[in-house]
């Protein structure tokens, strides 16, 4: 199966409290993305905002919006980005989709448990997702 996109871009680190989707993806010798790299070197979650929310407000001043600014010039609009994270809990794991069709990545991987939320779901505004 084809998927219909220039490039598969892969982020972690996008909290610095989440480095382990990081050492996987160093682990497997996939080229990645880091998202938030003084919030991990500080093992916090954010610096001074959520980087998922910083893409609300690119131009913003603060730390992520500059995080963010910096992974959007560094990411194609027509890739797909996988955005990995770990839970705080334990649980099988699940992938959020944005797109019904990209469900299908889920299941070629072996993810049984789709989240879907419509880009326009205000859940997720200004997430990289």
């Amino acid at each position: 199966m084809r998927i219909p996109f220039d490039s598969i871009i892969f982020v972690g680190g996008v909290h610095g409290s989440e480095p382990l989707p990081l050492v996987g993806l160093q682990l497997a010798g996939v080229t990645h993305l880091v998202g938030n790299p003084l919030a991990l070197e500080k093992r916090v979650r954010y610096i001074d905002q959520d980087l998922n929310r910083a893409f609300e407000n690119i131009h913003g001043a603060d730390h992520e919006s500059g995080r963010a600014r910096h992974l959007l010039e560094r990411i194609s609009p027509n890739a797909f980005v996988i955005d990995l994270h770990t839970a705080s809990h334990v649980t099988v794991p699940f992938c959020v989709v944005t797109n019904k069709s990209m469900s299908v990545l889920a299941a070629i991987a072996g993810i049984e448990h789709v989240v879907y939320f419509p880009r326009s779901s205000h859940f997720i505004s200004g997430s990289l997702i």
